[in-house]
């Protein structure tokens, strides 16, 4: 079973390439399968590319989901 956890956004400038590389750095660790899913916009991406990440558009206030499926889905995050 997958794991889902759910976020709003408190970056002003929203998700750009500087906090999007933050989050490919932690999460292209693990072997699990990561996605981040934008309800606004409905758009998701492979959260290990940061270009994909900010397609997303996740901006301020925005609600989003990290989506971790895979062989150590409940390794914990460390940011």
């Amino acid at each position: 079973m997958a794991l889902e956890q759910e976020f709003i956004c408190p970056l002003p400038s929203g998700v750009h390439a500087r906090p999007a590389s933050a989050l490919e750095e932690v999460v292209r660790h693990f072997d699990s399968n990561v996605t981040v899913f934008n309800r606004r916009t409905q758009r998701s991406a492979n959260a290990k590319s940061i270009l994909a990440i900010v397609s997303t558009d996740i901006r301020q206030d925005d609600t989003f989901v990290f989506t971790v499926s895979g062989p150590d889905e409940k390794k914990r995050w460390r940011c």
